[in-house]
């Protein structure tokens, strides 16, 4: 059966990663950036809640957990910047912070099905969008509902043990319809991931064709909220999660990108960007 986090991630959440803030000093240059934060539940057993506040200026993003997902330490941030290709994780309780290629985790998995511990292979990709008109207001801003549909088969070997599957999922978004805030960091880093994760291997080009083609057809804007609900076919035995995104603040504002996006002079940093690059 498929955890939480891989199922969120073959779902492809629809909330795309957009904005910025942080009240600017006065000897500071502040830019104009984009904020917003959201709040994710699931009815998977186990999955927590989670809050995000985001941060984005440029190519350059924060992501501020204050409410921890699974396996990332409570108060715990990253700083993804598009333009260098680095994803830095920070750790305030630890004074740490860890630089990484941008598409280092990727990487990894791929390497993962370069070496035949782990394959995936997935086939049978039906995707489709459907605009369902006027949606309610949210935050103030008019939204348009759409449903997106993703179905695809499965199969996954670690080692001996080998599973297959079907996922069908169904996604409800509520889009606003406001312009899109400048994505650079967030197309850098989908970009960098897609590429790493369908090499070597790992999801080959069905996972490839599934990541573009569910790329292509997200709806413009912004989705102030989603409700994804999949239902996963393991020979016979069913598994049903729904996940819900809302957004709960979303505005523009103007950033201080060396407090925002800067690591903190006293802590401890271990660069691992150039010696494991994807």
């Amino acid at each position: 059966m498929q955890s939480h986090r891989t199922r969120r991630f073959l779902a492809i959440p629809a909330l795309a990663l957009i904005a910025t803030a942080a009240v600017p000093s006065p000897a500071a240059v502040a830019v104009d950036g984009w904020t917003f934060t959201s709040t994710t539940r699931s009815t998977e057993r186990g999955a927590p809640e989670t809050i995000m506040q985001v941060q984005v200026a440029g190519a350059m993003m924060r992501v501020d957990w204050q409410k921890a997902a699974a396996g990332m330490p409570q108060g715990s941030y990253m700083i993804l910047d598009g333009e260098a290709g680095r994803l830095t994780m920070v750790s305030p309780k630890e004074r740490t912070a860890t630089i990484l290629p941008l598409g280092g985790m990727a990487s990894m998995l791929g390497a993962l099905g370069a070496s035949g511990m782990m394959k995936m292979e997935v086939t049978d990709i039906v995707v489709s969008t459907t605009d369902g008109g006027a949606g309610e207001p949210m935050l103030g801003f008019p939204t348009r509902k759409y449903t997106m549909k993703q179905a695809y088969a499965m199969k996954m070997s670690v080692g001996p043990i080998k599973r297959s599957s079907t996922v069908d999922n169904t996604t409800e978004l509520w889009v606003a319809d406001v312009p899109v805030p400048e994505q650079k960091a967030f197309e850098a880093f989908s970009k960098n991931f897609s590429q790493n994760f369908t090499s070597a291997g790992f999801g080959g080009e069905g996972m490839k064709t599934l990541l573009d083609e569910v790329a292509a057809k997200l709806p413009k804007g912004v989705a102030l909220k989603s409700v994804s609900t999949s239902i996963t076919d393991q020979g016979g035995r069913k598994s049903t999660t729904t996940t819900t995104t809302e957004v709960t603040e979303f505005r523009k504002v103007s950033i201080d990108e060396k407090v925002v996006f800067t690591i903190p002079a006293d802590y401890k940093v271990t660069d691992m960007s150039a010696t494991n690059k994807g």
